[in-house]
């Protein structure tokens, strides 16, 4: 160049320098080409940050589009399979919208730098795979970028693609988020009883959040089940079963997609409804009163042996791997996972069933007896 104006390039090609003389350059980059982005700054290019759009893939069945779209038309042989397209103008002059709908298609891998992770979508020409997907997008404008500068928006979306590939575990596997509607609403409770012809009575409490347990938070659910009602050491065991008498068994557990808890105990039936109110107070002493050292101990002890055990069968480690992919996030070892149980203390196991309130309780129990 000669100052400020353009005279020429030099490239190569097949191994061998090239030099074109040009006084005017169109580069026709891609998105992705960060590093010519930064030596054209540095070579004192002229440039300044735009918006741009960034966002998600989201995955559904194929066969459940086609009824939305169809109705009882849905699979007749005439009709494509069905996509969409959706978009909404903000008042601030943003917008959200579903970009590159595949219909029978796949997510794919996309990235273009190493530690980052970014997905696309595909269709094969038949478009006959069991799922569909999209990009739902908003448009992202250099004041809404966390820094200021010329690339700040292309380090922001490093930034982002760095972290999604910690998330999903390092490996380039995309992190997932189990959709909201698989959870369990989070309602007033309601009792329900059953009478049946049998002598000992079954109660069944759910306590619900409203929402999928998060996985990063997973280790923390699982010390809140042992401290609550998990263990022989756990204070419905010896509480409610030992101490007062008012079960036969009485053990909690939390399903994680849905976000629930569920207590289940097996009672005289006349003992129902104390067993029931010894639950809530157990919860409530929990919550409210001091967690012994004891009881985070011999909670972390046995959930460590659990996962010292694992290794020692093909099935074991299959199911825990298996588990591990599908909540999405990092995938942890079980040694990993044992480790950060020394992280877990008093506050998180409150703050865990601080989360649940008793939505449901269920009651099966004998028939009144008739004289006759």
């Amino acid at each position: 160049r000669e100052g400020d104006q353009l005279t020429g390039l030099t490239y190569e090609q097949a191994g061998e320098s090239c030099a074109l003389p040009c006084r005017h350059l169109i580069l026709a980059i891609g998105h992705s080409a960060r590093d010519t982005f930064r030596m054209l700054l540095d070579a004192g290019v002229p440039m300044e940050p735009k918006a741009f759009s960034m966002g998600v893939r989201i995955e559904h069945l194929q066969s459940w589009l086609n009824q939305t779209q169809y109705g009882p038309s849905a699979g007749h042989p005439a009709l494509p399979p069905a996509d969409y397209k959706l978009s909404v103008h903000l008042p601030d002059g943003g917008s959200a919208y579903t970009f590159c709908m595949c219909p029978g298609g796949y997510v794919v891998a996309a990235a273009s730098e190493e530690g980052g992770v970014v997905t696309n979508g595909m269709s094969n020409a038949d478009r006959d795979g069991e799922n569909c997907n999209s990009a739902v997008l908003v448009t992202l404008k250099p004041e809404d970028f966390p820094t200021s500068g010329t690339l700040g928006g292309m380090e922001w979306q490093r930034q982002l693609e760095e972290a999604c590939f910690r998330q999903g575990g390092a490996n380039y596997r995309a992190p997932a988020q189990l959709p909201s509607f698989l959870a369990m609403p989070a309602v007033p409770a309601q009792h329900f009883e059953e009478k049946l012809d049998l002598v000992q009575a079954k109660l069944c409490m759910l306590f619900t959040m409203g929402r999928p347990a998060d996985p990063e938070e997973l280790d923390a659910y699982r010390m809140a089940m042992c401290v609550f009602g998990g263990l022989p050491t756990s204070r419905l065991f010896l509480n409610v079963r030992e101490k007062q008498s008012l079960c036969y068994y009485c053990a909690s557990r939390i399903t994680a997609a849905s976000g629930c808890m569920m207590v289940d105990s097996g009672v005289e039936p006349a003992n129902a409804q104390k067993a029931e109110a010894a639950i809530l107070a157990e919860l409530k002493n929990l919550l409210e009163g001091p967690i012994a050292p004891e009881e985070l101990e011999n909670a972390r002890l046995a959930l460590a042996s659990g996962m010292a055990g694992v290794g020692d069968s093909l099935a074991s480690l299959e199911n825990w791997y298996f588990g591990e992919i599908m909540r999405g996030g990092c995938v942890s070892t079980p040694e990993e996972a044992a480790a950060r149980l020394e992280t877990i203390g008093a506050d998180e196991v409150r703050d865990i069933l601080r989360r649940f309130t008793l939505s449901v309780s269920y009651l099966v129990t004998q028939k009144e007896e008739t004289h006759g």
